[in-house]
This record gives C-alpha cells, sequence and structure tokens, in this order.
C-alpha cells in the first residue's frame, strides 16, 4: 500500500507496470485517474479484473500489455473503446480468443499486436485487416493458426514484419508460404517473415 501511495504522488507517471505484485482492483483504482497515462502493463497478476482496467483513465495510452491476468476476461472492447490512441496490444491467457481480436482490429492506430497462449483461429487473424495501420503480428502458442491464416497476413498491403512459434504451420505449409514472395528468416524456434514489395 505504501508502494501505491507513493506512485499516487507521481504527478507525472506516463508508464505503470505491474508484474506478479499481487495488487488489488482496490488499489488499482487509486492509480486509476492517472490522466497522461501512455504506457500499462499488468503481467501475472492474478487478482486484477476487468472492471478495474475499464476503472484507468486511458485515452491517452499507446501500448497496453496484458498478460496472464486471467480475471481480466472477454470482452474487452470497452478496455479497448477508450484508448483510440492505442499503437500496440500485447493479450496473453487461454480466456482470450478470436472475440477480442475482433475487439483488437477496431483499434484504428494499432500497429502491432502480439498473441500469446490462447486460441486464436485463422478466422480470428482474418478480422485484423480491419486494422488499417496495422504493420507487425507476433504469434506464439496458437495451434489453431494455419498457413491460410497467416498468408492472409502477409498479403496485407500495409504489413512489414510478422513473428511466429509454435503455431500449426507444417513443413508443406510452409513451403507454400515461401512460394508467395515472402522472405523467411528461421531464428531458433521462431520463424521470422517479412513480405517482398515490388
Amino acid at each position: 500500500h505504501d508502494d501505491i501511495e507513493r506512485l499516487q504522488q507521481c504527478r507525472a507517471l506516463v508508464d505503470l507496470s505491474l508484474a506478479g505484485t499481487g495488487i488489488t482492483d482496490q488499489s488499482c483504482v487509486l492509480l486509476a485517474h492517472r490522466k497522461n497515462l501512455q504506457v500499462l502493463s499488468l503481467s501475472c497478476e492474478y487478482r486484477i479484473t476487468t472492471s478495474c482496467v475499464n476503472s484507468f483513465n486511458i485515452a491517452s495510452l499507446q501500448q497496453l500489455s496484458l498478460l496472464d491476468c486471467p480475471k481480466v476476461v472477454e470482452p474487452i472492447d470497452e478496455i479497448l473503446r477508450a484508448a483510440p490512441q492505442l499503437k500496440v496490444l500485447e493479450l496473453a491467457g487461454s480466456q482470450f480468443s478470436d472475440r477480442s481480436i475482433k475487439a483488437a482490429s477496431t483499434c484504428r492506430c494499432l500497429t502491432e499486436i502480439h498473441i500469446r497462449n490462447f486460441d486464436v483461429s485463422d478466422a480470428g487473424l482474418d478480422q485484423l485487416s480491419n486494422a488499417p495501420h496495422l504493420q507487425q503480428v507476433f504469434l506464439s502458442g496458437t495451434s489453431r493458426v494455419t498457413a491460410r491464416g497467416i498468408a492472409a497476413i502477409l498479403s496485407r498491403p500495409q504489413f512489414r514484419f510478422l513473428l511466429w512459434s509454435d503455431v500449426g504451420v507444417d513443413e508443406l505449409s510452409f513451403a507454400e508460404l515461401q512460394a508467395k514472395q515472402t522472405d523467411f528468416v528461421w531464428r531458433g524456434t521462431a520463424t521470422y517473415a517479412r513480405a517482398r514489395r515490388k
């Protein structure tokens, strides 16, 4: 609680990162009124809920990370609507699904999304075509994503970069992707892809 009080006194607080602190909704509310918050990162916070995140003033937020916070559940539409300037979104946890990707696709300023360890499908990835400025996609632990979903991302004109690991792309499908004007570089267990542009 003393740490929260000290944070309250930081009038210029723009970056709030909480990882494994065990903070509760009641304590978080004490920080929620900050008007100039640009980065909000919640990682392994098992007591924070969706309503707590909704209570933050995130009108100026540019980066939001919700990583393994099991009580922050769908729908997250209200959270994302409250952050019209959001550029980077990180989501990890089995409580998320295609529904969260659809909500993310409505973020008009989104340039980068990280999707980790949840049940997203090719259809979910297709929703990202509605995010006009999205350039970078990072996938990990999304076993239902196939070559079709990855190809859909690669075909987007503004696409610059895709990283994936532990997704459902077999060797044959990978070869087909290589034939579609895409450059790949292997780095350990991850694959980086960059679409070739004329």
